[in-house]
């Protein structure tokens, strides 16, 4: 409305104006006012985006695509100014179009103002950031002459997004003009390779060539009427790291060694390249010549060398002869030979031509695989009788190469026998270990020949020629043949005893031997050992030293040693040994002590005992040693120790205290601490100090003899008493606070000292027996009472001189056992890594071991033993049943056991030990229950676990 106002008002304006002359003359042109107002609405989005693949001719065209558009509409059809171009190798992908347009290359187009609907035509190119041949993804934007932008193009919003290929010209390197193939050098890289050598092509738009397609064939392209596409489609590409990924620049010089699949074959080969951006290079000018570069595979061209020790005798059948020689290599003497073969040829022509086809003889070729220097032996059979036979050998390596001619070897060969073979018989002979008893009728001649084997005629051909060729052993003794039909009788001791066995016999005169006869099977004795012989005791400052005679039989496995004590109704065992000869370190002096060994074969047969041969261990020469220390008066910076006197001896000097700052059973790293004589008080006062950790007390002699250290006192941290074995490999740790279990009460009787001794591990990597004695008296079942958890028992499973101090060497997870006197029961542990130990508690003592278990880190119920117990009877095995856990958290543990009808019996289980409760078959009262069937219910963090026992009566 204001538009057409203004227009009115001026033209009023014209026609009232008058000139000054009065005359009035009236302008009749239109007057055409326009007015654009501004305004903020965009245009419409471009409905109509193309992209366009461009034919290269020029490098002006490198990485070009044409897009073309329509200039979309606008509010009151206001002019265009400019477009936002982008794009990108990626489409717009779930629906994230922005994020794209943010993320995306491109340029802002200005152009001068246009008209809607205007059609439009714009290039970008690598000029523009493009790279030839790859595909690129367009989306534009309009903006109005007032700035307003319209949003992305329709073909975007509707996952139809414009796209092309950048240009690039179909080839792109030249052709490689000089591809080369040599073969390989054998003597140093070996068979079935090709060397090959290029120059780098040069590239019209001086890229980088990035990538080799090299490929090889048997056939030729003349084979394939000189069609290259043919060839190269039937081709095998190289597919090797070294042709890849490259950045070669024109005239690099290239060199490739290719792995061939057959050895001495010819092969061709071809090559094209591609430059960066992937576009490849027509196939190499060689080939598209009819020149294909070709060359042999490296193939083994070295023989092996001539065989030079062959030798010819009579072969053990009649007519044949056996030849023996050592093998070549592969190349000269080096290396073994796989897929070859020896070719043997004879002659009774000592002049044949020996290189011809149509000699004078025969030929045998044996296939093999052979080591330089290996032994082989060959049987030729059917040869003329008395006949004087010349033989040569050649090796063929597995490429065919074929050694020089091998020296000559000639045998004559026997006669044939016209009598029969003989007929053998065997059966065992029980009295001798592997003895074989043979029977026979004697043809006569000069000596036997015997052969024997584990395979029967059966599993060496069907024939009992087929057996003799093949059978392995020959009996080295010569026996000489009865006249002629006589009955002979002859044994063989030398096999292992109740072996099976096939045996055969033939008689030899001269050079001629009777023919096979029959193959004879017998099963070998196997004899009761006899009792062992030569028993000898000798008394020793260790022990007792016990010796006998070695047994004669070949099949003996070991021997077990026995021992009474005087006074005891029953010999009890020892050990067992390998040799004749074994130390006791376990008797006692001023005792009495028998002793008896048998003997076991391998097949578990068992002699009767030797002879008992006594010896008395009479009075000790050295001291005794002192068994138990006490610790007293524990102060702030002072301890006071006190030990029990060893027996009375005039020869006494006293008692030396040592110390030391690490815990070793030898006497490395102690030192003297102080000294004590007999006559004194038998106690030492010692100071604490930082740098000591440990004590222990000798006793000596005027003369200097003195005894092994006492158990030790272990002052680091608690005052602990410790026991450790010889090969420090276990230690027995006793707090001090219940150590007093182990001394008399008010001085009334003898103290109570423990021993750790190391025993073989059988089964078990170490295995040691801990036990009580008082006055040397053996404690049976001895328990720790004025404790919950029991002594420590440290197992140290390292090296020697380690933290640990052990022996053990194994990464595998490790446990300690414990065995309750029927079978051995897992207590599991703590692995103490750091010091190389591992440690559990335990109120009894016996026999512990250590061997390989997965340790529980949480409660774990290892077993319940028995399972049925009786507990009227007085042994402790039998009359309580023992619940084995692991508890390496510490947890409460809460036993309870029920009848059948669900009813508790028992809550309140007697703890023994850290891994252990006992129930000894009583209800809450102290009652024995009634025989039957119970149910035992075990709860620990969180886990319940249920089991049923019987109570036997």
């Amino acid at each position: 409305m204001r538009i057409k106002s203004a227009i009115c008002i001026l033209a009023a304006l014209a026609f009232l104006y008058k000139p000054v002359s009065g005359e009035v003359k009236v302008d009749t042109s239109f007057v055409n006012l326009s007015v654009r107002p501004s305004h903020s609405e965009p245009p419409s989005p471009v409905d109509d985006l193309q992209a366009h693949e461009v034919e290269y001719q020029t490098s002006d065209d490198l990485g070009r695509v044409r897009l073309t558009w329509t200039a979309p509409e606008t509010y009151l059809n206001t002019k265009l100014e400019k477009y936002y171009i982008r794009w990108s190798t990626e489409s717009v992908t779930g629906g994230e179009y922005q994020q794209w347009w943010e993320n995306a290359d491109g340029l802002n187009m200005t152009e001068p103002l246009h008209e809607p609907g205007e059609e439009f035509e714009r290039s970008v190119c690598r000029d523009n950031g493009l790279s030839p041949g790859s595909t690129y993804y367009f989306s534009i934007k309009a903006v109005d002459e007032f700035g307003n932008v319209s949003g992305i193009d329709e073909g975007t919003l509707s996952d139809d997004q414009a796209f092309a290929v950048a240009s690039w010209p179909e080839y792109g390197a030249e052709p490689v003009e000089d591809l080369r193939a040599y073969t390989s050098d054998y003597s140093e890289y070996g068979e079935r390779r090709v060397d090959l050598e290029w120059t780098a092509p040069p590239h019209t738009e001086g890229a980088l060539i990035s990538e080799y397609d090299l490929r090889r064939s048997t056939i030729s392209m003349e084979e394939l009427g000189n069609d290259t596409t043919a060839w190269w489609q039937q081709a095998d590409r190289i597919d090797k790291g070294f042709l890849k990924n490259r950045s070669d620049s024109p005239g690099d010089e290239i060199s490739f060694r290719a792995d061939l699949a057959k050895a001495g074959a010819t092969y061709y080969f071809s090559i094209r390249s591609y430059d960066e951006f992937g576009v490849k290079s027509k196939i190499d000018e060689n080939t598209r010549e009819l020149q294909q570069a070709h060359a042999r595979a490296s193939w083994d061209n070295i023989p092996p060398a001539a065989i030079d020790d062959l030798e010819a005798e009579r072969g053990l059948a009649v007519r044949s002869a056996r030849l023996d020689w050592s093998a070549p290599g592969n190349d000269g003497m080096e290396g073994n030979i796989y897929n070859g073969r020896f070719m043997i040829r004879w002659s009774t022509d000592a002049s044949a031509d020996w290189e011809s086809g149509d000699w004078d003889g025969g030929e045998r070729n044996i296939e093999t695989e052979m080591e330089p220097e290996e032994e082989f032996n060959y049987v030729i059979e059917e040869l003329e009788p008395l006949t004087t036979y010349y033989f040569h050998i050649w090796t063929f390596d597995g490429s065919g190469n074929r050694s020089d001619i091998s020296n000559k070897a000639d045998v004559l060969t026997s006669v044939e026998m016209i009598y029969e073979g003989i007929e053998v018989g065997g059966y065992a002979d029980d009295d001798i270990d592997g003895g074989i008893e043979l029977e026979w009728e004697s043809m006569g001649g000069e000596y036997y020949v015997l052969k024997y084997d584990e395979r029967s005629s059966e599993d060496m051909g069907g024939t009992n020629e087929d057996w003799w060729e093949e059978a392995e052993s020959v009996y080295p003794q010569e026996w000489i043949p009865a006249p002629d039909g006589e009955e002979e009788y002859r044994s063989i001791n030398l096999l292992p005893p109740g072996a099976t066995y096939y045996v055969s016999l033939r008689a030899v005169t001269g050079s001629t031997m009777t023919p096979v006869g029959n193959v004879a099977k017998v099963v070998s004795g196997d004899a009761v050992p006899k009792a062992p012989e030569g028993l000898e005791l000798a008394l020793e400052e260790e022990g007792v030293r016990v010796s006998w005679d070695e047994n004669p039989e070949p099949d003996i496995d070991f021997y077990l040693i026995e021992r009474r004590k005087d006074g005891d109704d029953y010999f009890v065992e020892v050990s067992t040994a390998d040799g004749v000869e074994y130390l006791d370190d376990e008797v006692k002096f001023n005792r009495l002590y028998e002793y008896r060994i048998k003997v076991y074969d391998w097949a578990g047969h068992e002699s009767d005992f030797s002879e008992i041969e006594t010896v008395y261990t009479g009075e000790k020469t050295l001291f005794d040693d002192v068994v138990l220390l006490r610790i007293e008066n524990i102060g702030d910076d002072k301890m006071s120790i006190k030990w029990d006197a060893i027996s009375e001896s005039k020869d006494l000097k006293g008692y030396r205290v040592e110390k030391s700052d690490k815990l070793t059973a030898s006497g490395e790293g102690w030192r003297e601490a102080g000294f004590v004589y007999s006559t004194s008080t038998l106690r030492y006062e010692a100071g604490l100090e930082e740098e000591v950790k440990y004590y222990r007390v000798r006793s000596v002699s005027w003369a200097g003899d003195e005894s092994s250290g006492s158990m030790s006192i272990d002052t680091s941290d608690e005052f602990n008493h410790l026991y450790i074995s010889s090969d420090e490999g276990a230690v027995v740790r006793i707090p001090y606070s219940f150590a007093t279990e182990l001394y008399p009460r008010n001085n009334d009787g003898d103290s109570i000292a423990l021993e750790v001794n190391e025993k073989e591990g059988g089964e078990y990597l170490m295995k040691y027996d801990i036990r009580a004695y008082r006055d040397e008296d053996h404690i049976e079942d001895f328990r720790f009472m004025n404790t919950r958890k029991g002594a420590e028992i440290i197992m140290n499973y390292g090296e020697p001189g380690s933290a640990g101090g052990g022996s053990v060497t194994s990464s595998r997870p490790l446990s300690i056992f414990w065995h309750n006197g029927v079978k051995w029961m897992r207590l599991g542990g703590v692995d103490d890594a750091e010091n190389e130990r591992i440690y559990t508690y335990s109120r009894r003592l016996g026999r512990f071991a250590l061997g390989y278990g997965e340790l529980a880190d949480e409660f774990k119920l290892n077993s319940v033993e028995p399972k049925i117990f009786t507990p009227e009877e007085g042994d402790y095995r039998i009359n309580e049943v023992s619940f084995y856990f692991e508890n390496p958290k510490g947890s409460k543990v809460d036993i309870r056991i029920f009848d059948v009808n669900g009813r508790q019996v028992r809550s309140n289980l007697r703890r023994d030990g850290e891994n252990k409760m006992v129930w000894d078959g009583r209800d809450e009262s102290g009652n024995i229950v009634r025989g039957g069937v119970y149910i035992y219910r075990v709860e620990a963090e969180g886990k319940v676990i249920n089991g049923t026992i019987v109570v036997a009566k």
